[in-house]
Parts: C-alpha cells; structure tokens; sequence
C-alpha cells in the first residue's frame, strides 16, 4: 500500500497526508454498515433509556440500583424486606422497546433455563413475573463478584489456582450439558468469581435447549446470529449446528485469554467478515508464546496499560511462559480447534485433562510418545528416578527397577487411554441421543421422551461389548424416565444396568450397590414397599464394607431406607435409620438441601407416630432453611409446606391446611407439569382437605382429576389408589349414596391390606367408614360391629380430639339409639362432650 501511494502521489503530498489519515479512520472503525437491517432496528431502539425501576417494589421486592445493562435486558439489584426475612437479590428485565416477541421468548427460555439448573457454580433463579406494565422480569441470586479474567489479574492467581478455579467453571457447564443445556456466551463477562473465590455462570440467555418440549426462537437464522463473537466458535459465526462442543471451544478462548493476558486472535477491524474471516482461518499463537510477545510489547511500548502489560509486570513472565509451555500449550489449542470433532469430546474429559496435567500424568492433548512419556514420569517421580541412575551405576541390578517403573508408567497410559475411549463413547451417545431434538431433524415439538425411547433402543446395538458404558448410561436414561414419573421403564432400565454391574464387579461393588439403590428407589415409588426394604438392605450392607461407605451414596440409601421402615409401621426403627442419615449430611457442613430434607422426613415419621408438636417444630424448621437457601421455587419447599399441612389438619385447622396444599400444588405443577404422578398426590391431599371443610364437590372433581393421572402413571394396586377409593367412598357417604361408597371402599380395603399392612390405623379408618356405609343402608348390627372393632385403633393412635375419632364415636352414639340402647350411646357422648367438640 504504502509503494503504491507512492507511485500515485508523487506530485500530491496532502493529497497522500489525506488518503493516509482517511485509511488510518477506517481501521479505527466499528463497522455499523455491515449491520442487517433487523440489527440496525434493534439499535435504534436501544437509543431510548430504559425504563427506571430505582425505588419500585416489584413483587416482594424492592429494587435499589442499576448494577448491570446489556443488548436486551437491564439489571437491577434489589432487596426482598417482608415477615419472612430480608435478601439482597439481582432483577432482570426486558428493555422497554426490546419486549417483542421473539425477545421475550428468548427472555423466558433463560428463565425456563436458569429454573432447571441447579448447581453451586450457576447463579440461582429465586423468582419471576410481569410487572405492571407488562415487562417480564425475573429475580436471581445478586452475584457481588468481578469478571474471571479481572478477578484472576487482581488477585495475581498463580497459574495452577488459574485451573484450579477454571475446573469449577467447566464442573457448571458440564452439569448444563448434562441437563441438555448448551450455553452458547460462555465469556469472562458472564464467569464472575465472589470474593470467596466462587465462579458462578450467568446469562443464559442465548442457550440451546436441547430436551426443550416446545418450539425455541431460532437464534441462528441469516443476519441475526446472537453470540459475542471474539469468543464463538467457527461454527457458530458460520451458522452451523450448535452442540456441547461450541461450549468447548469458548471455554478454550476463556482460558487462554485468564492465563496469558491476551485475546488469542488479532482482528484488523470489527467488521463481521473481518471476524469470522480470522476466527475461522488463523491460528492462535500458543499461550506460552503469548506471554512473551506480551511481554515483549510491553518493553517496546514502555508503557503498563494494557491488561496484558500488567499480567506481564505483575507475574514473572519468563517463569509463566515455561509453565504453560508444553501440556498447556496443548490443552488450550485443543479445546479451540477450528473442527469440532477434533476438540474434547465433552467438558468433563477437557477439565480432566487439565487434572491430569497438575498431577503430573501424560495429558490427552499431547501425543504419547515416549519421550514424552520419560519426562511425565520423572517429574512424577523425580527422587525415585535420581536414585535409581545412582544405583545403576552402581549395581546393574537397579535396571530391573527402572523396568518396573516403565511398565507402571504404560499401565497409567493404557488406564488414560482405557477412561479417553470411554468418555469418548458416552458422549458420542449422548451427541446422538441429543441430536434427535434438533427442531430441523423432528420439527418443533420433539419430546424428551422420544429422545429417552429413541436412546434406550440404540443402546444394544450401539454399545456392543461395552458393558460398563452401557450400565453407565442405562443408570442415566433410567434415573430421568424416574423424575418423568415413567416408572415401568426407569425399573427396565435400572434392572438391565444391574445386571451388567454384578456380572462385571460382583456383589461386593459400590457400583453394584448403587444399581441396587436405584432399583430400591423405583421399586418403592411404585408402592411396594417390602421389596425396596429389601433393596435397600442389601446395598447399605455393601456400603458398609468401604473405608469411606459409600460417602453421600450410602447417605441417600439410609435416608430411603429409614422412610420404608416408617410407611411400615417401624417407627422407632426409621427415625434411627433417618438420623443417621441427617448426621451423615451434616458432615458436609452448613445446612444444606440435603440436611433440610432430612429434617422433614424425621418430622414426618413423628407425625405418623403421633408425636403431632414435634413434628410440626421440625417441618417449620425444615422450611425456613429451604426458604433461605432457594426462595420458593424448589420441589422440597412444595414436599414440607404439604406435610405441614397435614399437620395442621390432624390439629383441626382444615382451612390453613387447604391454603397449604393449594400453595404445594402450585410449586409442583410449576416444576413437573400437570401429569405427574406427584403432581396427582398434591391435587389428591388438597381434595381431602376440601372435603373436611364441605367442598364436596370440588374434592370431588380433584379426586377425580388425581385418579386419572395415577391411572396412566401408576401401576393396579399402588397405595395412592387406596386414598383414592377412600376419599370417594367418604364422598358418596355424605352425598348419602352408600352402596356406591361400599364399593369404593372395599376397594381401597383390598389395596390396604396388601401394601399398607403396617399402617393398622389406616385399616382401621377405611373399616370405620365402611361402618358409615353400613349405617346410611339401616344395617345397624353390621355397622356396630365393625366400628367397636376399629374405633380404640382410632383412638389410641390420633387421641379423643382428632376429628376421625370423633366422628366415630359420634356414629357409634347414633347406631345404639337406633339399637334402642341408650345407656351405651351416653358413653359414647360424654366421649365426645370430653374432647371439646361442638359439632
């Protein structure tokens, strides 16, 4: 350029001064021409202020600052001040201008998105809505932190608690990718660490959801790629498909831009083309050769601005350039190769590669020669290896030593080449499994469970003479057809992994026993009970014969076990099993979901023994340590507020109960749907209640409801359809239809008898109010009987003021008068006058 000027500009020196100074503006420039028209649109939009919310209560909140303003939404924090207890929060909400349509999906799919995903390095969702004037928003844990590359270059991070802190950050994104969740802006910008040293991932405003059930705004369409593209991966600027490994490839940018200082690509200008052209084409220099060209920047500048300056000042550039030189080196370029396929197969295996590295073991990333190999091991073992050659000068004996090591050193290759395959092929299935929810491939409405069924009829034909993979993946499709309540299946699934698992390790295997567990588990939500005891028996003997039994494993397997032992009668024995299990939590540290939900299932097991104060302390205790960790959005907070409920209906508070159970349905239906087996139980108790406060005809329709879920979800004979057929036959006694009540009752009888044994009370219960049936038919000896046989049962596990016992010694007073035998009936009355009953 500068010969060419020369030759045209010779009698023209302004006019070279001109076209040089106009040349030196357009390198400077942003490129806002090369915008689309949609994106021009967009910023004409964005030229308007955004609403201010500074000092609104929005919700429960009120909001105090601006803390944060991107391309569609602003953010906010604010502080929840109520009865319960004060919280500093962070509130997203969509610009005004920016609230159309396509945005506001894209802004309800980080909500959906964020709402799923619960892990300690991803922020937490606590809360959402619209607010008055229609602008959704939703509320997250406030985040008071600094950006990883700021954080790691004012706390001048060494570089190994550089990967250390970026193994958490792939832990978070790992954990998304399990859930079927491809973030898509992974950059420094949305990884901010606490000052307790604490990544947590942000925005997900862009991410794929890969198990989404309904149609997601195409964010990928001509002129309107949504990404920040210095940190998107080739495919991605191109327009590709989007899968886990896009995730990779940013996460490579993050960490080569938190170890060296530097971007790894140098763009001439900003213009689009311009990005993708060098994204897409160039190779990055090596880390290791980035710290000294920074370096060597510096000197030539002699100046300390840049971010890359300082990183070079603040840390000694020489020894940070060797450190990084080699495995490093490797790692990063790997996880940034322009091809997917020849990246990490998936984050897990990215992030143990950099364990592998700070262990001292031949990394994935390198090639596995033999040199490298020597050098791998002498760092590992470097005093071994100097008194080895000492004595082999000495005595020729000592080759045989270092034979020996050199075959250990192959066997640790073969182990990492033996764990690389197998990674490998778990995400190469799960790439698969995912791909069938590509909206291109199945069209819009796609569903999890064709994904799982798809899956779960490839394995046999894709993982032949894989059988540990197979276990390992059967355990996965099993564990989520559980949590969609799809239990026929979970128990396929469970059972074929077990297999698999004893024929590989034997019975003596924390794999084994955790097979062992899952089947418990399955087998216990399908109601029988005596068989998941069994399950669970054998897989904690199991984790008892370890150092460290089973760590959270055995935990969980105590935990169920204690429960089984309550729904059988056992009390005394499940609140042993129950603490344990607590005690075991708490090692852990401070309270925690775990330790919150272990304390509602001891409070549980006081209720079914009668002790009615302990247990309602102890679901309020439960409760507020949920609230405080997670808001009110959580499956556990719906499983305690339903159990206080119950509570409060053995004391006789029948409406603080129903808006109990009415606020535990509407958790539930927002987490799991509408047609979930645990959604029925909700609608099922809130029916109950219903009834007790002379709804008759709303339990009535709830019952109703409940019953056809657990009919398409539950097998013949589950114990939820002995509620069922109670309830209805209680119903259809006061709507004075005994025989059709009769029928439902016996029903729930036969069920009782087999499932719920243990329970004599809830025999008792059913029996009495077959006696009612009997009653309402003028077969009054029937009835008599059958309630004098049930109704000290009654009395002995509820007490004279519950309102089952109660009603029985009522009906017991009106079958003697019918008998002609006063005296009796007046026994039964001073009964009920004793109790305070005025009805």
């Amino acid at each position: 350029r500068g010969a060419f000027l020369e030759e045209h500009c010779k009698d023209g020196p302004e006019l070279k001064k001109e076209i040089e100074s106009l040349i030196k503006s357009h390198g400077k420039s942003e490129g806002l021409l090369e915008i689309t028209s949609v994106q021009s649109q967009e910023l004409d939009i964005l030229k308007d202020s955004p609403d201010s919310f500074i000092d609104m209560t929005i919700g429960k909140y009120k909001v105090e600052k601006q803390i944060g303003d991107g391309g569609m939404a602003v953010v906010y924090s604010a502080v929840r001040a109520d009865e319960h207890f004060t919280r500093q929060v962070a509130i997203k909400f969509i610009k005004r201008g920016m609230d159309t349509q396509e945005i506001i999906k894209r802004f309800k799919i980080e909500q959906q998105t964020l709402a799923a995903l619960n892990h300690p390095y991803i922020a937490k969702i606590i809360d959402g809505g619209t607010t008055d004037n229609g602008l959704p928003y939703f509320v997250m844990e406030l985040i008071e932190g600094e950006p990883i590359n700021k954080y790691c270059l004012n706390k001048n991070l060494s570089v190994t608690e550089k990967l250390v802190l970026f193994q958490k950050v792939c832990s978070a994104i790992q954990y998304a990718h399990q859930n079927l969740v491809v973030h898509r802006d992974i950059k420094p910008g949305n990884i901010f660490v606490t000052s307790e040293g604490i990544p947590k991932l942000l925005d997900f405003g862009i991410a794929k959801l890969l198990n989404s059930t309904e149609g997601q705004t195409n964010l990928t369409r001509t002129g309107f790629r949504v990404m920040t593209p210095e940190y998107a991966s080739p495919e991605q600027l191109k327009g590709e498909q989007i899968t886990t490994s896009t995730d990779i490839y940013s996460l490579g940018v993050v960490l080569y831009e938190i170890l060296t200082g530097n971007f790894p690509y140098k763009f001439n200008n900003t213009f689009p083309y311009e990005v993708e052209r060098v994204i897409c084409t160039t190779d990055p220099e090596k880390p290791s050769t980035a710290i000294r060209s920074s370096y060597n920047k510096m000197r030539e500048e002699e100046s300390a601005n840049s971010e890359a300056s300082k990183y070079a000042v603040n840390k000694n550039f020489s020894k940070v350039s060797r450190s990084l030189l080699g495995d490093i080196d490797n790692i990063v370029l790997k996880a940034m190769q322009k091809e997917p396929a020849r990246r990490y197969s998936s984050v897990e295996q990215f992030s143990e590669d950099i364990n592998r590295h700070l262990n001292g073991l031949p990394v994935i990333a390198r090639r596995n020669s033999i040199g490298y190999r020597s050098i791998k091991f002498y760092e590992r073992h470097r005093v071994g290896v100097i008194t080895a050659v000492i004595i082999m000068l000495l005595i020729i004996a000592g080759a045989v030593g270092i034979i020996y090591q050199s075959e250990v050193a192959a066997d640790e290759r073969d182990k990492a080449q033996t764990e690389t395959v197998k990674v490998e092929k778990i995400n190469s299935f799960l790439q698969d499994m995912l791909s069938s929810a590509d909206p291109y491939e199945k069209g819009k409405d796609v569903k999890v469970v064709e994904i799982l069924n798809n899956a779960s009829k490839k394995i046999d034909s894709t993982l032949i003479g894989q059988p540990e993979i197979e276990a390992e993946l059967r355990t996965t499709i099993g564990r989520t057809y559980e949590d969609l309540g799809i239990y026929d299946k979970a128990e396929s699934q469970y059972k074929k992994a077990l297999k698999i698992r004893e024929s590989l390790f034997g019975i003596d295997n924390e794999k084994t026993a955790n097979s062992l567990k899952n089947l418990a588990s399955i087998t216990f939500d399908e109601g029988n009970f005596e068989k998941a005891k069994v399950l669970y028996e054998k897989s904690i003997r199991i984790y008892r014969r370890f150092p460290n039994p089973g760590g959270t494993s055995l935990a969980e397997a105590l935990n169920q076990y204690g429960m089984i032992n309550v729904q059988l009668g056992n009390y005394d024995e499940g609140i042993k099993y129950l603490e344990e299990s607590y005690s075991l939590y708490r090692k852990e540290g401070s309270e925690s979901f775990n330790t919150a939900s272990l304390i509602n299932n001891i409070a549980w097991a006081f209720d079914y023994k009668g002790e009615l104060d302990s247990a309602e302390a102890m679901y309020r205790k439960a409760l507020s340590i949920s609230y405080k960790l997670t808001g009110n959005n959580k499956l556990l907070i719906a499983h305690i507020t339903n159990n206080l409920a119950s509570i409060l209906h053995e004391k006789g508070d029948f409406k603080s109960a129903v808006e109990l159970f009415r606020e535990s349905l509407a958790i539930r239906i927002k987490v799991l749907g509408e047609k979930n087996p645990e959604v029925a139980l909700a609608i099922c108790n809130l029916a109950e209640e219903l009834f007790y406060v002379k709804d008759y005809s709303g339990s009535l329709e709830r019952v109703n409801k409940a019953f056809h879920i657990w009919k398409k979800t539950l097998p013949d004979g589950h114990p939820y359809f002995a509620k069922v057929y109670l309830l209805l036959g209680r119903i259809y006694n006061q709507k004075d239809e005994p025989m059709k009540a009769e029928g439902y009752l016996l029903k729930a009888l036969r069920i009782e008898n087999i499932k719920l044994k243990g329970h004599k009370y809830y025999i008792a219960e059913t029996k009495c109010e077959i006696g009612k049936s009997y009653y309402l038919q003028n077969e009054y000896s029937k009835a008599k009987q059958l309630l004098l046989e049930n109704f000290d049962v009654l009395k002995n596990k509820f007490g004279n003021k519950n309102i089952l016992t109660i009603n029985a010694a009522k009906l017991i007073a009106k079958i003697y008068l019918k008998l002609k035998q006063p005296e009796e009936a007046n026994k039964y009355n001073k009964l009920i006058v004793s109790s305070g009953s005025s009805n």
